[in-house]
């Protein structure tokens, strides 16, 4: 169920309302999900960085390789 969630609101938002009926409901609605998607997001996220580590190795710094690159950005 939502309601379980760490997320500030999560509760209010989905009150008693289980994973069942949101993914029911989101097939009419599809907004609906990220009431699912906002409750787990985080606990998938701490998962995956414990199994697979950061998204980034930690010597790692987007400062760094920005002046590295000489500050070029792609334009369309």
């Amino acid at each position: 169920m939502i309601a379980h969630t760490d997320r500030a609101g999560a509760a209010e938002d989905a009150g008693d309302v289980g994973d069942a009926e949101v993914i029911r409901i989101s097939l009419e609605e599809p907004g609906a999900f990220a009431l699912l998607f906002d409750g787990y997001a985080p606990e998938i996220h701490r998962y995956a960085v414990r199994r697979l580590g950061p998204p980034w190795p930690t010597t790692w710094s987007p400062t760094r390789s920005w002046r590295r690159s000489g500050g070029v950005t792609a334009t369309t």
